[in-house]
């Protein structure tokens, strides 16, 4: 129990500590007209947990009920994989299939003028849905006390998402590059 409050614990700390230190580099990096988006991404990405609407943390009590046999277990993980699946799937949709002009209220109009900016933002939609499905799987770890396991995958994200993604940035030196 102490080693998974301990994981829980280093879990958090390294996604603040990584938001922190790492967004100063993106700011140098990508310069300031460039930043926006991905200040946009990141307040996006706060939005994931409302998208979330309390699945995971419901998931989690779920699969934890002692109650349940493991095949009633693999039920309900099936049955929220598929609320789950409906939820990413139209959230993709509508990033494929809303017109650009509904972006337009996100940015400046000289941003939105620029192509890497309008298609930045097509992909921030795109990447909250991935972190929708990652959160849901993280969830479904916590609720099977794989807590250790589930946050070293959360601080991997967070090193790939922080971290790893400074070498494209600086070849790039474009939004989508941290995006994707």
């Amino acid at each position: 129990a102490s080693r998974q409050l301990i994981a829980n614990m280093i879990g958090r700390a390294w996604m603040l500590f990584s938001n922190i230190l790492f967004l100063p580099i993106y700011l140098r990096i990508l310069g300031a007209e460039n930043f926006g988006v991905i200040a946009l991404f990141m307040a996006i990405a706060g939005l994931v947990v409302f998208l979330d609407m309390g699945l995971s943390p419901t998931l989690s009590r779920e699969l934890n009920d002692q109650g349940r046999s493991k095949s009633e277990k693999q039920d309900v993980l099936f049955s929220y994989e598929i609320i789950y699946a409906g939820l990413v799937g139209a959230v993709i949709a509508f990033a494929a299939l809303v017109p650009q002009e509904v972006f337009r209220a996100f940015v400046s109009v000289a941003d939105f003028n620029r192509s890497e900016i309008r298609d930045s933002l097509r992909w921030i939609v795109i990447s909250a849905a991935a972190q929708l499905w990652l959160n849901f799987y993280i969830g479904a770890l916590f609720g099977v006390e794989r807590q250790i396991t589930g946050n070293a995958i959360t601080v991997s994200a967070s090193v790939v998402r922080s971290a790893l993604v400074v070498l494209p940035l600086w070849l790039f030196r474009t939004p989508i590059a941290f995006l994707i």
